[in-house]
């Protein structure tokens, strides 16, 4: 590749001069308060601008997991984030807003001590007084013994007193009788079940079974306090000394005035922390620490905390009481070296027998070693820092460029380039060669004092060394690069870089990693893998990596995490696999650098100790005090407000019309409350967990009445969850309109509307199904009067004309016998057609269809046939019409039989059912032909469909089947209350 790419791109040249722009002027600076507080803790403080009260003097933690403060202006409670002024259930003008002790007893209960006014006890939500007859002064200390006995110890004026609760009831164990008369100012119950009494001139020790303590030689002072460290040394001080107790006495431990700056005035207060260090808060000189187990080593004093109360938490977190607030002290892995200026490039490492960390700012170089730090100050500002073999250390500035030899001394040489332009990335190989780059030049190498270009490689921006005269290099407008003798080869097009623009280039172990603004790639020297920050977001920008034993350490611009080199080494293998990781310095806030043109920015020392360039300056991290905090938060639901009114927690139910709940709630997890995170359901209207952040509120709308349940669980600031939580639950109760039993009375009225209308449309269609029976009654009558007056009184008349004409015949005459013949079938005739206009008329009432039925069978069915009539049921009358259309039906039923089936038994069965007349007709002959059965009857024969004709006119149904056992089956059902005169829809009128 030619110079020509770049000439042709005059605008790349002001665009790497606007990095390096940036570079030098946007690293942030370093945080000054990392210098303060207690190393190894990162220090947090609340003060009225956050809520916290002021003077606070006692602290404890009850088992449900709130922290409690003694202040100035009463009691509160702390969650975390924010504080909760509790108010007593009874205002008492004679006691003071000031709290002096608090103490947590087993059965969860919070105990109170005031400068004057006696005690408190706060449980079930209730801050009330406790009556002691004759308490009168200043509560100096509350205390819990090992049984969960409390003791309390008072002192003014009036005498001392300590009061003993046990089982139910209060006693006076010690008073001022044969005891020091001087003000009492402190006592502990101690894990053996003795109790220590700390006066102003003395220290006295109750052994139970004896009835008078014994005196240790001890001047207490004003200001003591007392701490049972496990496994069991008790400790106590006052103002000029630190004793260890013992059944023998005191024995002092600690010079605290001989300390430099110790803290021996003001308010005292101890603890032990989990390196085994004791803690000394003095109000008025700071905070001294010291380790009991190596008795060579001085206290560490902290002249900026000052502290009047110190108390440790579930979680390891320290936390003390000042004028001004609260303060916490959370365990760190983490410090920050405290250095003037800006970070302005990455992180180098010397090896051999001095090994080093070096760093640069725009003020110069630091150098941190085991040694010290030392600070070498530069002409120009860094842009670029690296180191070779030898212990040689190489820097580029806008001024020349700097060597740092033996840590003595610094050589200032000319620039690479004397164009104006910066060195933006050095390089120094394994024969010590060292190279520059200068963006859109060139890359020059060191011979002899003097810069020599390199002609075969182009001006590439970023450059790092991959072996003797060789080098990786990452251009922007190219891509990833391989310089060797022969020249420049693309490695990766710029668009094909999975992993976004390049912001580290590093050679660790057998791998080359490319960290990106879009992720980490991976080089094995066959293939590059890419994990994605899309998938690993905490991968976005990556700009530092370094593995420490079975650990790799990666730095993006999300901060700090680990991660076991296994499981990154299978998501390399295959990708999408998910990766756990413990994020590191979150509490504390550091993040990467995002500013950076190339970074380096994670080394491992000689000492096995992590360094990291952030957005805080330099960390360094004690791998061995990494750890995750695995005890989950207890959850609590903190608030219940429906339709805008709050109600109690446990409430049983809620008024008729509560549409909208707003739920509180909280974990606590107090170590980073800001990063718990919550999950919550009410049952019936979330399908299944909702993810609810770091939101410490549920909102719901548009409920309905019913019963519901709410539950929400908790995870702590490194993602462990309290997988129970709480749960409650709650009825909202409905209008009556919205009852149970409302609605199945619209149901009731509903269902009564419409059997009704079923009803109402049965009559309909009986009374139409009787209209059109009366219709055709009508009709026979009419038909029968028409035959009556005409056709038989016309066919009498003409009988009677033939009888004249038969009389004129001669008599023995052919013709006359003839006449004779015809005459007497005609009167069959005439006799006939009156008897059957009779009956037209007669069919008009009900008529008992087993009889006609009977007759029927009899008249169709004759010998040699069986046949057989079975009635079941009681027999109701049945409308003559319907009679004789059942009648011809079934007459047409049993002339087939006869007919077509070949059968030899035919049996007709009535059945008066409640809601039907059947009539069945069977025969055990041949049955029907497929083709009747499908089609319902025979081209030329109108048998059947003049009974299914009959059937429908009458609202009733035919159905023709093949008998079991052989033959045909033929059902006529009638409903009853069209076919019977006394059906229950009624009586024929």
């Amino acid at each position: 590749m030619s110079k020509s790419y770049l000439e042709m791109h005059p605008r790349v040249h002001r665009l790497l001069r606007l990095i390096l722009l940036l570079i030098i002027i946007g690293s942030p600076l370093f945080d000054a308060a990392w210098a303060e507080g207690v190393r190894g803790y990162h220090r947090t403080r609340w003060t009225a601008a956050e809520g916290a009260p002021p003077n606070v003097r006692a602290i404890a933690q009850t088992k449900d997991g709130y922290l409690w403060l003694g202040s100035g202006l009463g009691l509160y409670r702390f969650d975390g984030l924010s504080f909760s002024h509790v108010e007593p259930s009874l205002f008492d003008r004679w006691r003071s807003q000031q709290i002096t002790a608090l103490a947590a007893a087993p059965d969860g209960s919070l105990w109170v001590g005031y400068r004057f006014g006696g005690i408190a006890r706060y449980h079930h939500g209730r801050l009330d007084g406790v009556a002691l007859k004759n308490l009168r002064g200043a509560v100096f200390d509350i205390t819990v013994g090992p049984k969960g006995d409390i003791w309390v110890a008072v002192s003014s004026g009036f005498g001392n007193q300590i009061y003993h609760f046990i089982n139910g009831k209060w006693s006076v164990r010690l008073t001022k009788d044969g005891v020091d008369p001087t003000p009492l100012h402190g006592a502990f119950a101690a894990a053996d079940g003795s109790l220590w009494a700390a006066h102003f001139n003395a220290l006295f020790h109750w052994i139970p079974g004896k009835s008078r303590p014994s005196r240790v030689a001890v001047e207490a002072n004003q200001t003591t306090a007392f701490l049972q460290q496990a496994p069991g040394a008790l400790w106590f001080v006052n103002n000029s000394h630190l004793y260890e107790l013992t059944a023998a006495g005191a024995v002092a431990r600690l010079d605290m005035e001989g300390a430099d700056g110790g803290a021996f005035t003001g308010q005292h207060a101890l603890l032990a922390d989990d390196d085994g260090r004791i803690w000394i808060a003095g109000e008025a000189r700071g905070l001294l620490r010291w380790a009991p187990g190596d008795s060579a080593s001085p206290p560490v004093v902290s002249d900026d905390v000052h502290l009047q109360a110190l108390f440790r938490d579930r979680e390891g977190n320290i936390w003390g009481g000042a004028d001004t607030g609260l303060e916490r002290f959370a365990r760190s892995a983490i410090a920050v070296e405290a250095m003037d200026g800006r970070l302005t490039a990455g992180l180098a490492q010397r090896t051999g027998s001095d090994p080093a960390v070096f760093a640069a700012t725009d003020k110069g170089i630091y150098s941190i070693s085991a040694a010290g730090r030392r600070f070498f100050k530069t002409e120009g500002t860094v842009s670029a820092i690296c180191s070779g073999p030898g212990g040689l250390v190489w820097a580029t500035t806008n001024a020349g460029s700097v060597r740092v030899a033996n840590d003595r001394a610094i050589v200032t040489h000319e620039p690479a380039f004397s164009r104006g332009l910066s060195s933006l990335a050095c390089a120094i190989g394994p024969d010590g060669v060292i190279r520059e780059a200068v963006p859109t030049v060139g890359i020059f190498r060191r011979e002899a004092d003097r810069w020599v270009q390199e002609k075969k490689w182009s001006g590439v921006a970023v450059i790092v060394d991959a072996g003797v005269g060789r080098l990786v290099a990452y251009m922007p407008p190219i891509g990833l690069l391989a310089l060797d003798e022969h020249g420049e080869h693309i490695l990766v097009p710029r668009d094909k870089l999975q992993a976004g623009d390049i912001k580290l280039i590093q050679r660790t172990g057998a791998f080359w990693y490319f960290g990106g603004e879009a992720g980490l790639t991976r080089y094995d020297g066959r293939k590059f893998s890419t994990l994605s920050a899309g998938t690993y977001p905490w991968l976005t920008q990556t700009l530092g990596l370094a593995v420490l034993g079975r650990d790799t350490w990666i730095i993006g611009s999300g901060g700090i995490v680990r991660v076991s080199s296994g499981d990154l080494s299978e998501a390399f293998e295959r990708p999408g696999k998910a990766v756990p990781i413990t994020p590191i310095g979150r509490t504390e806030g550091l993040l990467g650098r995002s500013n950076v043109l190339l970074s380096s920015d994670a080394k491992v020392d000689a000492a096995g100790q992590l360094w990291f360039a952030t957005n805080q300056g330099i960390a360094r991290i004690d791998s061995n005090r990494v750890s995750r905090n695995m005890l989950p938060p207890p959850v609590h639901v903190t608030s219940f407000e429906a339709n805008g009114r709050s109600y109690p927690i446990n409430v049983a139910s809620l008024p008729a019309g509560t549409t909208r709940l707003q739920i509180g709630f909280v974990g606590l997890g107090l170590t980073d409350a800001a990063k718990n995170r919550y999950r919550y359901r009410l049952s019936g209207v979330d399908a299944g967990w909702i993810e609810g952040g770091n939101r410490r509120q549920a909102i719901y709308t548009g409920l309905a009445p019913g019963r519901y349940f709410f539950r929400v669980i908790a995870a702590n600031s490194d993602g462990v969850w309290n997988t129970i939580g709480q749960t409650i639950s709650f009825t909202i109760v409905p209008f009556f309109w919205q009852t149970e039993w409302f609605k199945a009375l619209l149901v009731l009225i509903a269902g009564s509307i419409l059997v009704a209308l079923a009803r109402w449309q049965s009559q309909a269609e009986t009374l139409a199904a009787r209209r059109r029976i009366e219709d055709r009654m009508q009709e026979r009558e009419r038909i029968a009067r028409e035959l009556h007056d005409t056709l038989l009184q016309g066919f009498q008349g003409l009988m009677l004309r033939f009888q004249s004409v038969l009389v004129q015949l001669p008599k023995g005459s052919a013709a006359r016998d003839a006449m004779e013949g015809a005459l007497d079938r005609a009167d069959d005739v005439l006799i006939e057609s009156r008897d059957r206009v009779r009956d037209l008329r007669e069919l008009s009432g009900p008529v008992g269809l087993q009889a006609t039925l009977e007759k029927t069978l009899k008249r169709v069915v004759e010998p040699p046939l069986r046949r057989d009539l079975v009635a079941k049921g009681t027999p109701r009358p049945v409308i003559a019409t319907i009679a004789d259309e059942i009648d011809r039906v079934v007459t047409e039923a049993l002339s087939n039989a006869v007919r077509h089936a070949h059968a030899t038994t035919i049996t007709l069965s009535l059945a008066f059912e409640r809601k039907e007349l059947l009539v069945i007709v069977e025969d055990d002959g041949t049955g029907l032909p497929t083709v009747v059965k499908i089609e319902g009857s025979r081209d030329g024969h109108y048998g059947l469909i003049g009974m299914r004709e009959r059937m429908d006119r009458m609202g009733g149904s035919l159905r023709i089947e093949d008998r079991e056992g052989g033959g045909t089956l033929i059902r006529l059902e009638i409903p009853t209350r069209i076919a019977c005169v006394n059906s229950p829809a009624g009586k024929e009128g």
